[in-house]
């Protein structure tokens, strides 16, 4: 379920300061976040995770999103990654959790 949010409509949002995109819009626990409608009700979605969507950058497994240039607010898809911790998978009930990340089981 994941709304049509353009790059445009990130960035009209954001204070470009060099290549990075500084978020300016609302936030939601101090993280970046865009309000859309689904079904007629709004929601608030994470922007960065909009913004890999619109890209086509997204992973499906869906990590965590951290900014390349270590600034929390920046939504620029070029500086953004998903990452995965075995804490996460493990807590999540994957048994290979430490296979993936090259321990033993």
């Amino acid at each position: 379920m994941s709304a049509a949010v353009t790059l445009d409509a990130i960035k009209a949002r954001c204070a470009v300061d060099g290549e990075c995109w500084i978020w300016t819009g609302a936030k939601n626990h101090g993280k970046p976040c865009i309000a859309v409608c689904i079904d007629g009700k709004r929601v608030n979605l994470p922007a960065q995770k909009q913004a890999m969507e619109a890209a086509g950058k997204a992973s499906p497994w869906g990590g965590p999103i951290k900014a390349r240039c270590d600034n929390d607010q920046c939504c620029n898809p070029a500086h953004l990654i998903q990452t995965r911790h075995a804490s996460a998978l493990r807590f999540a009930g994957n048994p290979y959790a430490q296979l993936l990340q090259g321990g033993r089981a």
